[in-house]
Protein backbone atom coordinates (compact mmCIF):
# COMPACT_ATOMS: atom_id res chain seq x y z
CA UNK A 1 0.00 0.00 0.00
CA UNK A 2 1.42 3.40 -0.93
CA UNK A 3 1.91 6.20 1.61
CA UNK A 4 -0.81 8.32 -0.01
CA UNK A 5 -3.41 5.54 0.17
CA UNK A 6 -2.41 4.81 3.77
CA UNK A 7 -2.86 8.45 4.77
CA UNK A 8 -6.19 8.76 2.94
CA UNK A 9 -7.53 5.74 4.84
CA UNK A 10 -7.00 7.67 8.11
CA UNK A 11 -8.93 10.78 7.03
CA UNK A 12 -12.70 10.55 7.54
CA UNK A 13 -14.56 11.01 4.23
CA UNK A 14 -16.47 13.98 5.69
CA UNK A 15 -13.23 15.89 6.32
CA UNK A 16 -10.31 17.24 4.35
CA UNK A 17 -6.73 17.42 5.65
CA UNK A 18 -5.57 21.04 5.67
CA UNK A 19 -1.86 21.84 5.67
CA UNK A 20 -0.66 25.45 5.74
CA UNK A 21 3.09 25.56 5.17
CA UNK A 22 5.53 28.45 5.20
CA UNK A 23 9.23 28.18 4.36
CA UNK A 24 9.98 28.36 8.09
CA UNK A 25 7.40 26.00 9.61
CA UNK A 26 4.14 24.11 9.49
CA UNK A 27 1.59 26.81 10.33
CA UNK A 28 -1.42 24.50 10.66
CA UNK A 29 -2.12 20.84 10.00
CA UNK A 30 -5.27 18.88 10.82
CA UNK A 31 -8.57 17.64 9.42
CA UNK A 32 -11.34 20.22 8.89
CA UNK A 33 -14.92 20.01 7.65
CA UNK A 34 -14.42 22.77 5.04
CA UNK A 35 -12.22 25.76 4.27
CA UNK A 36 -12.42 29.00 2.34
CA UNK A 37 -9.43 30.47 0.51
CA UNK A 38 -8.87 33.80 -1.27
CA UNK A 39 -8.12 33.47 -4.99
CA UNK A 40 -7.37 36.36 -7.34
CA UNK A 41 -10.93 36.28 -8.71
CA UNK A 42 -12.82 35.66 -5.44
CA UNK A 43 -13.26 33.24 -2.59
CA UNK A 44 -13.24 29.47 -3.09
CA UNK A 45 -14.90 26.98 -0.74
CA UNK A 46 -13.28 23.57 -0.44
CA UNK A 47 -15.16 20.58 0.92
CA UNK A 48 -14.14 16.91 1.30
CA UNK A 49 -13.74 15.10 -2.03
CA UNK A 50 -13.20 18.44 -3.84
CA UNK A 51 -12.01 18.20 -7.43
CA UNK A 52 -8.21 18.41 -7.72
CA UNK A 53 -6.74 21.80 -8.59
CA UNK A 54 -3.71 24.06 -8.32
CA UNK A 55 -4.27 27.81 -7.97
CA UNK A 56 -2.60 31.04 -6.91
CA UNK A 57 -3.80 32.59 -3.67
CA UNK A 58 -4.22 36.32 -3.17
CA UNK A 59 -3.85 38.33 0.02
CA UNK A 60 -6.59 37.57 2.51
CA UNK A 61 -7.42 34.90 5.05
CA UNK A 62 -7.99 31.18 4.99
CA UNK A 63 -11.09 30.38 7.03
CA UNK A 64 -12.00 27.00 8.52
CA UNK A 65 -14.15 25.72 11.39
CA UNK A 66 -12.72 24.88 14.80
CA UNK A 67 -14.53 23.88 17.99
CA UNK A 68 -14.74 27.51 19.13
CA UNK A 69 -16.15 28.82 15.82
CA UNK A 70 -14.32 29.82 12.64
CA UNK A 71 -10.57 30.43 12.64
CA UNK A 72 -8.76 32.69 10.19
CA UNK A 73 -5.13 32.51 9.10
CA UNK A 74 -3.95 35.67 7.32
CA UNK A 75 -1.73 35.33 4.29
CA UNK A 76 -0.22 37.59 1.66
CA UNK A 77 -0.59 35.04 -1.12
CA UNK A 78 0.79 31.68 -2.13
CA UNK A 79 -0.01 28.46 -3.91
CA UNK A 80 -2.96 26.14 -3.30
CA UNK A 81 -2.96 22.43 -4.15
CA UNK A 82 -6.11 20.37 -3.65
CA UNK A 83 -6.64 16.68 -4.19
CA UNK A 84 -9.45 14.40 -3.04
CA UNK A 85 -8.22 14.03 0.54
CA UNK A 86 -5.86 16.95 1.17
CA UNK A 87 -5.53 20.69 0.73
CA UNK A 88 -2.02 22.14 0.92
CA UNK A 89 -1.33 25.86 1.11
CA UNK A 90 2.22 27.05 0.48
CA UNK A 91 2.66 30.62 1.67
CA UNK A 92 5.24 33.08 2.91
CA UNK A 93 5.17 34.63 6.35
CA UNK A 94 1.89 36.17 7.58
CA UNK A 95 1.40 39.76 6.29
CA UNK A 96 2.62 41.61 9.41
CA UNK A 97 5.70 39.40 9.71
CA UNK A 98 6.43 39.52 5.98
CA UNK A 99 6.33 43.33 5.82
CA UNK A 100 9.09 43.61 8.40
CA UNK A 101 11.29 40.68 7.45
CA UNK A 102 10.72 40.16 3.71
CA UNK A 103 10.13 43.43 1.85
CA UNK A 104 10.49 41.69 -1.55
CA UNK A 105 7.83 38.99 -1.43
CA UNK A 106 8.06 38.14 -5.15
CA UNK A 107 10.94 35.76 -4.52
CA UNK A 108 8.97 33.85 -1.89
CA UNK A 109 6.18 33.05 -4.35
CA UNK A 110 8.69 31.90 -6.96
CA UNK A 111 10.46 29.72 -4.37
CA UNK A 112 7.15 28.15 -3.32
CA UNK A 113 6.15 27.50 -6.94
CA UNK A 114 9.51 25.83 -7.49
CA UNK A 115 9.05 23.65 -4.41
CA UNK A 116 5.60 22.59 -5.60
CA UNK A 117 6.95 21.70 -9.06
CA UNK A 118 9.79 19.68 -7.49
CA UNK A 119 7.34 17.55 -5.51
CA UNK A 120 5.06 16.77 -8.49
CA UNK A 121 5.83 15.24 -11.83
CA UNK A 122 4.71 17.00 -15.02
CA UNK A 123 2.06 14.30 -15.47
CA UNK A 124 0.65 14.92 -11.95
CA UNK A 125 0.50 18.66 -12.59
CA UNK A 126 -1.31 18.13 -15.92
CA UNK A 127 -3.76 15.72 -14.27
CA UNK A 128 -4.56 18.20 -11.49
CA UNK A 129 -5.06 21.00 -14.01
CA UNK A 130 -7.46 18.84 -16.07
CA UNK A 131 -9.50 18.07 -12.94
Amino acid sequence: MSASSASSAQIPPEQVRLQILSPERVVFEREVEWLQVPLADGLLGIWPQHAPLIASLSQGAIRFPVEEGVEEVALRGGILRVDREQCTVLTGAPPAEEETSHPDSGGVTQDLEGALRESLSDEEIEELQRG
